[in-house]
């Protein structure tokens, strides 16, 4: 009898919707929940901080909690980066980076029950501090975590400046140098990707050269950066966007790499071990540049999705396959900016299928839904006031029926910046505003961390 009640205890556990497990060699605890975890760090002008502290808003599983005020920084917040600690035993822990206007960065560390401030952790060179020059990842396996930044620095071997996370604390500012050219290099826009491949800590960053107009790249190890590779000489919007990206392929371990020169999109890959030839360039536009690009890994397979901004108001994708671009598909040719980025695409959790998102009118957002094989279905609006200035989307890592599939959050014009929710079928906004002033609608200052897959009840 006793054993016949315990297998209807687990059984009823896992229909309820979480399974708790106590592992038979350390006594730390995995569970699993029903419905995905997630937080925002943003800015807003408002609580007793006003635009020196970050603010937060946790998906609880059921909706928005906010706001949560952090810290003062010092400074007025312009850009946010919020990233979540990928292992078991710390999966509450999560990473909020700010930069201010006086160039100075911010690190808030979420212990599981209160938030460690690292007030100015680090300072970037005063042209980079208008632009995203910085970004923060976890490594996929040690749980650690890497921040890099453009370095305030005169030295000509001093170019980025990066630090580690490693669950108690960070490591000292220790710098990279850009092999590639002398003198003191100033970088403006990068971005951080971890390997999602078992066992693997290697990282891969590309950043703009603002001194030269280059796309320069690195791959971390785990323990130190190396394998540079100068990707572009001559980049189509070296100051103002986010002209670059990069992704790493589900299963082989390769990193994807792609930057826009003129009207083109070029690539080049990392095997894991070295650098393949550049691959042939996707011709987007004749007639003008292409200022914005994404990159987002499929979940389920080796294919990632570019989306791409031009200056004709243009709206383009374009599937890697693992091998080879496909064809460029255009989606909307008069988006409400260009100066910004006004649209995002993110992946369903259990891959093939995603979401695209972006802003063609006053009122509203449009949205496409990808189907594997090449299928988009027609456009749909989703109604929201102002025309939207910033969209970002962030997938949910676990497939559970009923649960939210992607979440997203999008700033407008009236600076409003509101969560929304896709669940499959339909996208739905909150009733409410995180914020109804950000501030200013010229930074993304707002970012979105979703909890792994093992995410907890609490």
């Amino acid at each position: 009898m006793l054993l016949g009640g315990l297998i209807l205890l687990i059984v009823g556990q896992v229909a309820s919707g979480y399974v708790h497990e106590q592992s038979s060699q350390a006594a730390t605890q995995t569970i699993v929940s029903a419905n995905a975890k997630a937080f925002i760090a943003y800015t807003s002008n408002s609580g007793s901080l006003l635009m020196e502290s970050p603010k937060g808003g946790t998906w609880t599983g059921e909706a928005w909690t906010y706001p949560e005020e952090l810290s003062s920084t010092g400074g007025t917040l312009m850009w946010v980066r919020a990233v979540s600690c990928p292992l078991s035993e710390r999966y509450y822990e999560k990473i909020v980076v700010t930069l201010s206007s006086d160039a100075r960065i911010s690190a808030f560390v979420w212990t599981g029950t209160t938030w460690s401030v690292y007030d100015d952790i680090g300072a970037v060179n005063s042209a980079a501090a208008s632009y995203r020059s910085f970004d923060v990842v976890y490594e996929g396996t040690s749980g650690d975590a890497v921040l890099v930044y453009a370095v305030d620095s005169a030295s000509g071997s001093e170019d980025l400046a990066y630090k580690v996370w490693d669950g108690s604390s960070w490591s000292t500012e220790t710098y990279i140098n850009d092999a590639g050219h002398g003198g003191d290099i100033n970088y403006r826009w990068m971005a951080l990707r971890s390997d999602p491949t078992a066992g693997s800590d290697e990282v891969a960053l590309i950043a703009v050269n603002q001194s030269s107009g280059d796309a320069d790249a690195w791959i971390w190890d785990g323990s130190s950066w190396g394998n540079f590779m100068e990707l572009e000489t001559s980049l189509s919007s070296v100051r103002t966007c986010e002209c670059l990206g990069l992704a790493y392929e589900s299963s082989s371990g390769a990193a994807l790499f792609a930057w826009c020169a003129a009207g083109n999109v070029e690539a080049r890959v990392w095997s894991g071990s070295a650098w393949e030839a550049e691959l042939p360039a996707v011709v987007i536009s004749v007639t003008s540049n292409v200022r914005w690009i994404t990159l987002k890994r499929d979940p389920s397979s080796d294919i990632i999705m570019a989306t791409t901004i031009d200056l004709d108001d243009d709206l383009n994708t374009i599937l890697w396959d693992g091998a080879s671009w496909g064809v460029p598909e255009e989606h909307a040719t008069a988006l409400t900016t260009t100066s910004r980025r006004c649209a995002d695409y993110e992946w369903e959790p259990s891959g093939s299928t995603g979401l695209l998102v972006c802003s063609v009118e006053s009122g509203s957002l449009s949205w496409k839904r990808y189907v594997a094989g090449g299928t988009w279905s027609v456009a749909s609006t989703v109604a929201n006031a102002g025309t939207h200035i910033w969209v970002t989307l962030r997938r949910n890592p676990r497939e559970v029926s009923g649960d939210v599939k992607i979440f997203g959050a999008a700033l407008n014009s009236n600076r409003d910046l509101y969560g929304f929710r896709w669940d499959g079928s339909t996208l739905t906004f909150e009733g409410s505003a995180f914020t109804v002033d950000t501030g200013s609608t010229t930074y993304e200052c707002f970012d979105i961390a979703v909890r792994p897959m093992f995410s907890p009840l609490s």
